[in-house]
């Protein structure tokens, strides 16, 4: 771990390797936002863009390619950290993968214990969707890690909880060689759910003294201005980015097709069928997080009702 220089009494900057780095979320979190000073030292991507994205907020830090490949090659230096971060691709475990059980990325968390190994990593966060807790390749994951003579815990947390106007569930692995981050994972709650009434917290212990409850979508981005135009613009963020957009006719139908409801919706299976055509999967995000933005005012956006296959979001076409 980081050293405290004795005349100064501070840490040396503690130093961070991210793999499948992506445009940098984790790294923004450890260097942007940690009680210490911190830095990256390397990082990886397979999407070239992602790696630019993360290279140009970051420093040039970000290698592009196949950690496979990467790792692979006997020219690759790796170079020296106190902790791994990084979540591996989520596909090979994703409920939405059909061919889950023999998809090859379910096995990258391989190279990222080679690199949390090559490294002499104490702490490694491993991220990824919650049904990696309940495979087979988790306990491989914990098996290996104690070899290496890590301490390991593992918790599903919800992104509402802390703050950010999403319930995104992600599952999280800690290692450590010199604790037991038991002790100190999960972290306390910062939000509650307000919709649970008449006692919205089960078990204080969970929670900050004072929590608050969660946050709404208005909440988050009601200061914002109206967006201008439909580019990127050169303001400074978020406004650079703060634009509008011109929708086709059948997304201005859909969005007049969401439900005036508190309550949310998914699509359960590969299609559901709404009063203005059918909507896939791959659009079934873009679609809620639409749902979300419009009624942000009264609730927090919750994935978790199920829209079964067949049913309205109205109850009559009538009314769409």
């Amino acid at each position: 771990m980081p050293i405290v220089n004795k005349t100064t009494k501070r840490y040396s900057a503690v130093r961070i390797i991210d793999l499948f780095c992506g445009a940098g979320g984790l790294t923004l979190g450890f260097t942007k936002r940690a009680s210490r000073p911190a830095k990256t030292v390397w990082a990886n991507d397979f999407n070239r863009y992602a790696a630019e994205t993360y290279n140009a907020n970051f420093g040039p830090h970000c290698v592009v390619g196949d950690v496979v490949d990467i790792l692979a090659n006997p020219k690759t230096e790796i170079p020296q950290a106190d902790i791994v971060i990084g979540g591996p691709p989520c596909q090979g475990f994703s409920l939405l993968n059909k061919n889950r059980d023999s998809d090859p990325r379910k096995q990258l968390w391989h190279p990222y214990m080679e690199v949390v190994r090559r490294s002499g990593a104490k702490i490694f966060v491993m991220e990824n969707v919650p049904q990696l807790l309940s495979t087979d390749e988790y306990k491989e994951i914990i098996n290996v890690a104690k070899k290496a003579g890590f301490k390991t815990t593992s918790a599903i947390l919800c992104a509402a909880d802390y703050g950010v106007p999403q319930t995104r569930r992600r599952a999280f692995i800690v290692g450590c060689t010199f604790a037991d981050p038991k002790k100190f994972f999960p972290p306390k709650k910062t939000h509650f759910d307000p919709s649970k009434s008449p006692q919205p917290i089960d078990d204080v212990s969970e929670y900050i003294a004072n929590p608050k409850p969660w946050v709404t979508v208005r909440e988050a981005i009601s200061d914002l201005k109206s967006p201008t135009g439909v580019d990127i613009r050169t303001e400074k963020p978020p406004y650079n980015l703060h634009f509008g957009r011109t929708p086709a006719e059948t997304s201005l139908k859909r969005y007049k097709a969401i439900p005036k409801t508190k309550k949310s919706f998914r699509f359960a299976t590969g299609r559901a069928r709404t009063n203005t055509g059918l909507l896939d999967q791959k659009n079934e995000g873009r679609y809620g997080l639409v749902w979300a933005t419009l009624v942000g005012s009264s609730c927090v956006y919750n994935p978790h009702r199920v829209l079964q296959t067949g049913e309205r979001p109205n109850a009559s076409p009538e009314t769409a």
